[in-house]
């Protein structure tokens, strides 16, 4: 799936899984947040 794909797809979740997300995975999801596009360019 690319992004313009998932974009498109979205849907809105209201109810949650209770297994837990690996470390690994958030703190790969973290990395990424990092370089994306700030609100009103400020920099942190």
């Amino acid at each position: 799936m690319d992004l313009i794909e998932a974009i498109c797809n979205k849907r809105s979740v209201r109810s949650f899984k209770t297994n837990p997300v690996p470390k690994n995975v958030l703190e790969n999801i973290l990395d990424i947040c990092a370089w994306t596009a700030s609100a009103g360019n400020v920099q942190q």
